[in-house]
C-alpha cells in the first residue's frame, strides 16, 4: 500500500486534523492509531502535525522527509519523550540513549545485525512463523497484534539469546510488561504516546507504508 503524497509543503504550521481543545486529537490517536496515522497522511500530505493534549506532533510520511529525520539529520533530533520515559525499564540503551553513547553501541551490537549473521536468522524466523501459522484453523479468531507481538518475541529471544523455552520467554514478556505499565502510569495517567521525537513540547514522528 502506498500513500499518494502532494510534492508542495506549505510554509508554516503543517496542517492536520482539528482535535479538542483540552485532548487534541488524543481520543482518534488512541482509537485506531495506524489508522489515524495513515489517514492523516493521505489527507495532509507528506508532512502534517496533530495534537496529543499539550504536545504538538509532526508526521512525516514522505520518503525524502523520513531519510532527512532519520538518517541524513538524525543528530538535530532526540528520542521522543515517550522513549525516554522507558529508561526505568530499558535502561540506557539503543532505545533509550542519545549522541555519543548511542553511536558507542550501536557499533557494538552491529555485528548482530550484519548482511551474513542477519541471513543465519532466517530458518529460524521460517519456522516459528510455520507454527504461528500452524495454531491457527479456519473460522478462528486471533488477535492478531498479539500473535505477531508473540511472534516477534520468539523470535528475538531465540535469535539473540538463544532462548526458546516457553517459560523463559513468558517470565522475560512479563516482567517487561509489567514494568512498562507500572512506568506508564507512573509518567502519565492521561497522555501516553509511543513515539520519536524532536523536542521537549513537540514531537516527530517518521514513517511509510510500502
Amino acid at each position: 500500500m502506498s500513500i499518494a503524497t502532494p510534492s508542495i509543503i506549505h510554509s508554516g504550521r503543517p496542517p492536520g486534523p482539528k482535535g479538542t481543545l483540552l485532548g487534541g486529537n488524543v481520543r482518534q490517536f488512541r482509537a485506531a492509531l495506524l489508522n489515524f496515522l495513515l489517514e492523516t497522511a493521505r489527507e495532509y500530505g507528506p508532512l502534517a502535525s496533530f495534537r496529543i493534549g499539550p504536545r504538538r506532533v509532526f508526521l512525516a510520511s514522505g520518503p525524502d522527509l523520513i531519510e532527512q529525520v532519520l538518517v541524513t539529520d538524525a543528530k538535530h533530533y532526540i528520542k521522543h519523550f515517550g522513549a525516554r520515559a522507558f529508561k526505568p525499564v530499558l535502561g540506557n540503551g539503543l532505545v533509550t540513549s542519545e549522541g555519543a553513547f548511542w553511536h558507542r553501541q550501536r557499533k557494538l551490537i552491529q555485528p548482530a545485525f550484519l548482511k551474513i549473521r542477519v541471513q543465519s536468522y532466517a530458518q529460524i524466523m521460517a519456522e516459528l512463523t510455520d507454527q504461528m501459522l500452524d495454531s491457527w484453523s479456519p473460522g478462528k479468531s486471533v488477535q492478531i497484534d498479539y500473535e505477531f507481538e508473540a511472534l516477534t518475541s520468539k523470535i528475538a529471544l531465540k535469535t539473540l539469546f538463544d532462548l526458546e523455552d516457553p517459560g523463559d520467554r513468558q517470565r522475560f514478556s512479563g516482567s517487561v510488561e509489567a514494568r512498562i505499565r507500572a512506568n506508564e502510569r507512573a509518567a502519565s495517567p492521561d497522555f501516553q504516546t509511543p513515539a520519536l521525537g524532536a523536542n521537549a513540547g513537540e514531537s516527530a514522528l517518521a514513517g511509510g507504508s510500502g
